[in-house]
């Protein structure tokens, strides 16, 4: 007898054991679950990419359901017209099983590489993107049935996340002559999902800005969520964004800006509303410089948030309270602060693009109090080659009870 003959001789005498039935069984159900794996994520992808009214391909998908690994690549989200608007050259996911089956769903990485995202601002102002994001998002609300709740809890808890080679490309074509540019970036995060995560970002443009920095912390949890930021902004450009400026009357003054300082946000859900929540945050060590010079430095920025929900934002106070602040007239008359000036009256908008900034009938603003305290004021005439510039201290200044839209007086 052949060595192949008496071992499958063995294999059958073990599966007809009880043991060896249930391992059998085993595995044809890994092997069905397979199949059905492999099945199932194409049929996922082409769902998602249709409820953004966008159609899917991918060159290969491998999946490992033991090892709880898959990889994709050369996955392409397009419209109609053949435009790419999803690019990604490789993704590689890790589910840890036994913690994503016992307990909370575990990813214990993600990689992405060569992703490429498409951005087309319309003629009219509206953001391609946001429109086919919202659409998603009401459809799943109307097949859900459910009015959503506030909660922070993030749907899974993820390890560890890197993604290289990123590239945001955006077609403003609310402007004219239509503007362009690509934002280069990597990104990476850890321990996401718990009380310890950890973010961080890197991007760069030859358009918009030389080198920008993130690093922060996040928290989250059913009833909160805490983020802390530190920035580093450098060479940034303004002149990009001019026509953009000039729709609410400013004009770039400069030719590059600089800044960095950090910033702490909490939130948490309003106990009176579901769908609102309330919450701070705090900007500290905020300093602008422009052209090299320093001209604005705050050592603290505070907001109180009372209530933000879809249709509303309440401000109890916003207080900017220690550092510096320049204001300046250029030779021409023109005033300023920040790298910016006053131009003049906003030009005007196209109908559909004024009907797309437009808050809807039923959303509200409103500010209890803004003040400015302990800050040191500094006016450059440049008008008047001789004159010195003026400095002086504000102790305190306050304007109270803003509101959009106006409230209606009493009679």
């Amino acid at each position: 007898m052949s060595l192949l003959t008496r071992l499958g001789a063995r294999v059958v005498a073990f599966g007809s054991t009880g043991a060896g039935r249930w391992s059998v069984r085993i595995g044809l159900a890994l092997l069905a679950a397979r199949a059905l794996l492999a099945l199932a994520q194409p049929l996922a992808m082409e769902l998602v990419a249709a409820r953004l009214g966008l159609e899917c391909q991918y060159e290969s998908l491998d999946l490992a359901l033991l090892g709880g690994e898959a990889e994709l690549r050369g996955l392409q989200l397009y419209d109609e017209q053949g435009i790419s608007w999803l690019h990604v050259e490789r993704a590689r996911a890790n589910v840890a099983l036994w913690r994503t089956l016992t307990g909370d769903p575990t990813l214990t990485g993600i990689e992405v590489e060569g992703l490429a995202l498409f951005v087309r601002v319309r003629p009219d102002g509206t953001v391609e993107w946001l429109e086919r994001l919202g659409s998603a998002a009401e459809k799943a609300q109307e097949d859900s049935g459910e009015t959503p709740s506030l909660d922070f809890t993030l749907p899974v808890r993820l390890e560890s996340f890197a993604l290289t080679r990123g590239a945001l490309r955006v077609q403003d074509e609310s402007v004219s002559p239509a503007f362009g540019a690509t934002l280069l970036f990597d990104a990476s995060a850890a321990r996401l999902g718990g009380p310890e995560g950890e973010l961080a970002l890197w991007a760069t443009s030859p358009e918009l800005v030389d080198t920008l920095r993130v690093e922060g912390r996040l928290s989250s949890g059913e009833r909160h969520a805490a983020l802390e930021l530190e920035w580093r902004v450098e060479g940034l450009k303004p002149q990009p964004a001019a026509r953009e400026l000039a729709r609410v009357g400013l004009a770039p003054a400069s030719e590059r800006l600089d800044t960095h300082g950090s910033l702490r946000l909490g939130l948490e859900p309003s106990a009176s509303d579901a769908t609102a929540c309330e919450g701070g945050l705090v900007v500290e060590r905020l300093a602008l410089a422009v052209d090299g010079v320093e001209r604005l430095r705050l050592d603290s920025l505070t907001l109180a948030l009372r209530r933000l929900s879809p249709t509303e934002l309440a401000v109890a106070s916003l207080r900017a309270s220690g550092g510096k602040l320049e204001f300046q007239r250029d030779s021409a008359g023109r005033f300023g602060t920040a790298g910016l000036v006053w131009s003049g009256a906003p030009t005007a908008a196209t109908p559909a693009a004024k009907t797309a900034g437009v808050a809807g009938p039923n959303s509200s603003f409103a500010l209890d109090e803004l003040a400015c305290e302990d800050t040191r004021i500094v006016f450059e005439d440049h008008a008047h080659t001789t004159a010195e510039p003026l400095e002086f201290i504000l102790r305190r200044a306050a304007v109270r009870s803003l509101a959009w839209p106006p409230k209606e007086k009493a009679p």
